[in-house]
């Protein structure tokens, strides 16, 4: 919005690089918590982002190698990208194909992406960073 539009419509200039609040007056704006990945710090999710599967956010499983993992679900996961076929076989949550998810900037594995019914990222907890 230009100077002149703001006295128009009666708000005050913001001072030069100062961010600007849009809202109801005397809202309470929350800030978005972003969630980056911990070997690059390339944003991964935003904590609201976070979702229950199963009745649960976080997770531990076994993969066929006897590694344990931790995750945390994850409805949008934009800073991931999935890498690889699909699969069923050895799937954590019935009815969903994973995908190995990577970070976008760095390729560090971080999680898989689930697809079925709904698709949903399943993040290894600490490969992230708050």
């Amino acid at each position: 919005m230009s100077l002149h539009a703001r006295e128009e419509h009666g708000s005050p200039p913001s001072p030069a690089g100062a961010p600007e609040i849009h809202g109801e007056p005397g809202a309470i704006v929350k800030e978005e918590r972003r969630i980056s990945c911990a070997e690059c710090g390339h944003g991964i999710t935003r904590d609201d982002a976070r979702i229950a599967i199963g009745g649960a956010h976080v997770h531990t499983f076994k993969n066929p190698s006897a590694i344990d993992y931790t995750i945390g679900c994850f409805g949008d996961a934009p800073g991931c990208r999935g890498v690889g076929e699909r699969s069923t076989v050895w799937t954590w949550f019935p009815g969903h194909a994973w995908q190995v998810a990577v970070c976008a900037r760095c390729g560090a594995h971080l999680g898989w992406s689930f697809h079925g019914g709904s698709t949903f990222w399943g993040l290894i907890l600490d490969r992230l960073r708050e």
